[in-house]
């Protein structure tokens, strides 16, 4: 009876930790955003670290994946409306060393795809195939829009709903 009831205490702490685990994970994903896009939903994650992530960038180790965020109804009303006059202020991240270059609209550069930065970020998130093809075609045509940091790109598409990170 002891050993199943410490089955249960164990189960409950790791169920515990994971949760606490992944809180934090997703406060230093949203580090991402620029606080003028509003508040966010997390969507998806993957990396090449896997749940090392998190140690990983804290620790400055070389990571690469991806981030999906769903965006506010208001900051996708504000995008569709204004375009790039609304995302003129938008090249913050909520970290101070996140910086953009100013936003463009999709598509986004060719080399990016095949086996440019972009794709090797899928490649590391292996974040499934509908995030793949929705932020693929997404940033490949018409009606998105991108930005750039030092090691990744933003791609923040309006008809999807999404704000999407990809870093190598």
């Amino acid at each position: 009876m002891r050993s199943v009831l410490f089955l249960i205490v164990l189960a409950v702490a790791l169920a515990i930790l994971q949760m606490a685990y992944t809180a934090v994970q997703i406060a230093a994903y949203a580090r991402y955003l620029p606080p003028k896009l509003g508040s966010a939903r997390y969507l998806a994650a993957g990396s090449n670290t896997g749940t090392l992530d998190l140690p990983a960038q804290l620790l400055r180790f070389e990571a690469c994946g991806a981030v999906v965020f769903e965006l506010a109804p208001d900051a996708i009303d504000a995008v569709r409306r204004d375009g790039l006059a609304f995302l003129e202020e938008a090249t913050q991240g909520a970290a101070p060393s996140l910086r953009y270059a100013p936003w463009r609209r999709t598509p986004a550069p060719k080399e990016w795809y095949g086996d440019g930065a972009v794709a090797s970020s899928f490649h590391c998130a292996n974040l499934g195939r509908s995030f793949r093809r929705m932020i693929g075609e997404g940033g490949r045509g018409p009606g998105g829009f991108y930005t750039t940091m030092a090691d990744g790109q933003l791609f923040l598409l309006p008809d999807e709903g999404i704000l999407a990170v990809t870093y190598q």
